[in-house]
């Protein structure tokens, strides 16, 4: 990597930021006509029936894969720098056997799990059966390896394709669904090879990149010895970032599941269109965690004074684009939730809410990813793993009072707590000498 000119970081920071969201933005709109279809044509029970399992495979994901990615790319980017192939390559080939392992493990319990989980949302055998045959998907898998890799080579317009390809084969099958007068199990198998598609295209991009990158043999057994010594901090990192990104799926797919346990199908599926109208905020901000990350860890490696004002900048200019998205969904949400048909406009406070914590969530994104940077990792994981502590008391307790606005008042009251938390740290970290 070249030096950098006085000011290059925080246009580079956008413009990677802009890949991504313009794959985001071209999936959202995509997953957002699936979504609208499916919603019409299915009715909110079995909309909800649909969408809950495509969340139970989703959640399972979340918690055994090994989330890897920001761990390549900080102990990924001093070997790149120094063109330091063979501590790359063993790198490469240790996380991605993790991967591939943490892989079969979801898929196993996928399967394994499904009937507990059917009991506990009051459903029959058939659903649990949708949830094991959908559960196979789960083989493709373990992708954290092939993000990092992505990440750390700068390809974020790969990325942004990648982002928009798996809701756009997703949305092409839901149309077409639709026009063969397709039931659930046809939208749920759309749904299911999108997702195929988008993991097994992100295996395709990293191998591409290896080998562009890498000279042959490209791939061996792992040294988890000589990886432990060569990067003392790697498996630590990784076991930090793995628990904040299971956090991160508490006020996201679990707040869906949860929706159906405490209030039934019909709210699970009134809950995923509203969050999926809010990830227009709420996924920029993980997008601006991997576009920052990589800049923000070269500029605290070669100690460059822009480290302290990058990360502020960026929280302001994304907080205040996300604020008033979260304002104009006041007069114009309703008509929004009109397109998903009748009986969704119940869930437009519901949607303010929830852009309200997605614009504190996309704020606090880059002040997370500088502490990630200085080895603070584990602190911003304990302000987080206390504001999950907080959100699922408040859901508990607020849900069966107040129904289903309950659910945005505690995920707002979660990004509030760690936006603060991550603000109060940072500034901390900066007085220090």
């Amino acid at each position: 990597m070249s030096q950098d000119q006085p000011g290059q970081h925080t246009p580079r920071v956008f413009k990677n930021f802009g890949l991504l969201l313009g794959g985001r933005v071209g999936a959202a709109l995509f997953t957002v006509v699936a979504l609208a279809i499916m919603a019409r044509e299915l009715g909110v029970e079995a909309f909800g029936l649909v969408i809950l399992v495509h969340t139970y495979v989703l959640i399972i994901n979340g918690i055994f894969s090994t989330k890897a990615f920001e761990a390549i790319v900080k102990y990924g980017l001093p070997a790149h720098l120094n063109n330091d192939q063979a501590s790359l390559k063993n790198l490469f080939s240790a996380s991605y056997c993790a991967d591939v392992l943490t892989a079969v493990i979801s898929c196993l319990m996928a399967i394994l799990l499904a009937p507990w989980v059917a009991e506990w949302l009051d459903s029959d055998q058939q659903f649990a059966n949708w949830m094991q045959v959908y559960g196979l998907v789960l083989l493709a898998t373990g992708t954290s390896t092939a993000k990092g890799i992505l990440r750390l080579y700068n390809k974020f317009a790969a990325l942004g394709f990648q982002l928009g390809m798996g809701p756009l084969v997703r949305c092409v099958l839901v149309v077409a669904a639709w026009l063969t007068e397709g039931g659930p199990v046809s939208y749920l198998a759309a749904w299911g090879v999108g997702y195929l598609v988008e993991n097994l295209m992100l295996h395709w991009q990293a191998w591409m990149q290896v080998s562009q990158q890498l000279q042959a043999p490209r791939w061996h057994k792992p040294q988890i010895s000589r990886l432990a010594r060569r990067h003392p901090g790697f498996w630590p990192f990784v076991g930090v970032t793995y628990v904040q990104g299971t956090l991160d799926l508490l006020p996201k797919q679990l707040a869906t599941m949860l929706s159906g346990i405490f209030l039934g199908t019909s709210a699970a599926g009134l809950f995923r269109v509203a969050r999926e109208i809010a990830t227009i905020v709420s996924k920029p901000a993980l997008l601006l965690r991997q576009a920052v990350f990589t800049d923000l860890t070269h500029l605290w490696e070669t100690r460059d004074p822009r480290f302290k004002t990058l990360p502020v900048k960026t929280a302001l200019i994304t907080g205040s684009v996300g604020l008033l998205l979260a304002l104009l969904a006041i007069p114009f949400g309703q008509a929004v939730l009109l397109l998903f048909g009748d009986g969704y406009q119940q869930a437009h406070w519901l949607l303010v809410v929830l852009l309200a914590a997605a614009s504190m969530e996309l704020a606090a994104s880059s002040l997370h990813m500088s502490a990630y940077a200085m080895n603070k990792a584990v602190s911003i994981v304990l302000i987080n793993l206390f504001a999950t502590g907080v959100y699922l008391a408040a859901f508990a307790w607020l849900t069966p009072l107040y129904g289903l606005i309950a659910t945005g008042w505690a995920a707002c009251l979660m990004a509030a707590i760690a936006l603060l938390g991550a603000a109060w740290l940072i500034w901390r970290l900066k007085l220090e000498p």
